[in-house]
């Protein structure tokens, strides 16, 4: 395995770049909305921000303790949300480089994450077999319950009007 993203020319299938600086493998790259700034996320514990006109690695960020699963944007793109396979999921000012609060929802992990497009409320798909949403001003949490085993991904819908779900026994749940 060689730790990187590439970025390609969808056109001509072509790899255009290829973004070298994870030490581990590579779990979720992520545009930022509005820019050419892409975000990774590895198993080595660290989220990179990189510029994809030229290549560099802009940033790393260090809060996770374990493998970080996944990584996304508000819709502005000025706020990320990052989640570790212990559960543990942290919120980052992208102008600043820093995070602004951390919720431990483990031990279980936290494979996948969804933000609605108000940015109001953060989904998080756990191994425990819940949806877990976290309203990210206040902190407050609430669990959605019915899946039998790992929920692997989660998503809104484009008016946030239904949130969907799906777990590992391949059932898939549609909240509204």
């Amino acid at each position: 395995m060689d730790h990187c993203c590439k970025l390609w020319d969808v056109e001509s299938a072509h790899c255009c770049l290829t973004l070298r600086g994870h030490t581990q493998c590579v779990n979720a790259v992520q545009f930022l909305p509005y820019s050419s700034i892409l975000c990774s996320c590895s198993q080595d514990k660290t989220i990179s921000l990189w510029d994809a006109r030229t290549g560099l690695c802009m940033q790393t960020l260090w809060a996770h303790q374990h493998s970080c699963n996944d990584v996304i944007s508000n819709a502005q793109g000025t706020v990320l949300f990052s989640a570790d396979c212990f559960g543990n999921v942290v919120s980052w000012d992208v102008r600043k480089a820093s995070p602004i609060k951390q919720w431990q929802l483990g031990p279980s992990g936290v494979n996948t994450l969804a933000v609605d497009p108000a940015g109001t409320v953060l989904a998080c798909a756990s191994n425990n077999g819940s949806v877990i949403l976290i309203d990210p001003l206040t902190s407050k949490q609430w669990t959605l319950t019915g899946h039998t085993d790992y929920v692997l991904g989660v998503g809104y819908s484009p008016l946030a009007d239904s949130l969907v779900s799906g777990d590992s026994a391949g059932h898939v749940i549609v909240w509204q």
